[in-house]
Parts: structure tokens; C-alpha cells; sequence
């Protein structure tokens, strides 16, 4: 098999990538240990990513385990209901929090945010919504936060993960109820130096709050050259 020769697996990849067919498919996963083809999985088709919904067979732990990964690395709505329906054995619904984590859709953000009512998940599903980068993720990460304190730190690096308006809006709110600027400014720092500008520039110009506006102005200068 031509698989087996290093050197030429970039180039098949690529090719078996076109193809696109359930037998591309299954010579693309049986590779798929090898980093340069399992980060093409991202450039997979939908053919691709239907051979992989269909093996995702419990009883066989260790495949099914790397077509749950697969799937987060194709990042397509076509997997999530299957994913969802894995997830209900609860063995499973760690690896599928972090494979709805990379797909980031609206519906993986609607699947994640349910699996946070198990304690044991919480933290997973917050990391998780976080990758989604979604800004459907907002809401439900502030409501975690309200109702989970000591998720305040995780909550706050996931917002930072989201660049959105929003996400700058309730990282900002989450400062209000327990002031820790420099947690504020660090996960601030990690997003988008326009977007996060451009939005402290218009909280800062419609707050009524005579308190807001020395706080906002503060973070902003933190982020004029």
C-alpha cells in the first residue's frame, strides 16, 4: 500500500481527500496515527465524515474513541446528532464534550450546555465552549458562572477564547460582581486588540454609571499602543 511509504503519504492524502468516498475514508483513518494526516481531517468532505458517523460503535472502545476525535477535527454540524446520541452512555460523554468543542457550531453549543448539569462535566463543558468560539457560547458561560463560582477563572479564559463583542461585554460584567482587573486585562489581552478596543470604545460612550466609565477607560488604555 502507498500509505505505508512516508514520503508519499502528504500527496495521497490530498487525494484521498478529493475522492472523498467511503474508501478514502477508511484508508484516511486507518493513517490517521500519523499527525500530517490527522490534521487534515479539518479539509475532510462529507463523505468522509458520514464513514465515520457510521462506525461509531461503542463495543469497539478503541475506534470508536479515534472516530469521536476525527469527527471534532472535520468541525461539521453532520456529526452532532450522532455525537449527542454517544454521548447518552455516560463513558463516552467526556471525549464527545471535546469533540462538540472543535466542531463550534450553534447546534454543538445547544447539545454542550445541558451536559453542564453533571458536576463532573462542568469544567470539560466550560473548556468546551470556550473552543467553540461561538458567541451563542456567552450566556450560558456567565450563567455557569453565576451558579458556579469556582468556575469563575475557567469561565472568564473560555469568554477570552470567544472573539465577539459579547464575549468582551460579559467578561467586563463578570468584573462588576467580583472585581479582579488583572485576571480581566490578561484574558483581554489574549483576544483581538481591534475588537476588544472597538467595544470598550462603545461601552465606554453608553454607560450612565459615573463608576463604569474609570474602570473601562483603564482596561482601554492598557490596549492604546
Amino acid at each position: 500500500e502507498l500509505m505505508r511509504r512516508r514520503a508519499l503519504r502528504p500527496a495521497l492524502t490530498d487525494a484521498l481527500l478529493r475522492l472523498d468516498t467511503p474508501e478514502a475514508a477508511s484508508i484516511l483513518t486507518a493513517h490517521a496515527s500519523d499527525p500530517r494526516v490527522r490534521a487534515r481531517f479539518a479539509d475532510a468532505g462529507p463523505g468522509v465524515e458520514a464513514w465515520l458517523v457510521g462506525r461509531l460503535d461503542s463495543r469497539r472502545h478503541r475506534d470508536c474513541r479515534r472516530n469521536v476525535e476525527l469527527l471534532g477535527l472535520c468541525g461539521r454540524d453532520l456529526a452532532v446528532d450522532a455525537l449527542a446520541h454517544l454521548a447518552q452512555d455516560p463513558s463516552w460523554t467526556p471525549a464527545v464534550v471535546a469533540a462538540l468543542g472543535r466542531i463550534g457550531s450553534a447546534r454543538a453549543v445547544a447539545v454542550l450546555v445541558p451536559m453542564a448539569r453533571r458536576s463532573a462535566l462542568r469544567r470539560p463543558v466550560v473548556d468546551a465552549l470556550g473552543e467553540t468560539g461561538h458567541p451563542l457560547a456567552v450566556d450560558p458561560l456567565l450563567a455557569l458562572d453565576a451558579d458556579h463560582p469556582a468556575l469563575r477563572g475557567a469561565v472568564r479564559t473560555a469568554l477570552g477564547r470567544i472573539d465577539h463583542p459579547e464575549a468582551v461585554r460579559a467578561i467586563l460584567t463578570m468584573e462588576r460582581g467580583a472585581p479582579s482587573l488583572r485576571a480581566t486585562r490578561r484574558v483581554l489581552g489574549t483576544m483581538d486588540r481591534d475588537l476588544v478596543l472597538t467595544t470598550l470604545d462603545a461601552m465606554l460612550a453608553a454607560e450612565p454609571s459615573p463608576a463604569r466609565p474609570r474602570l473601562i477607560a483603564s482596561l482601554r488604555s492598557s490596549f492604546r499602543p
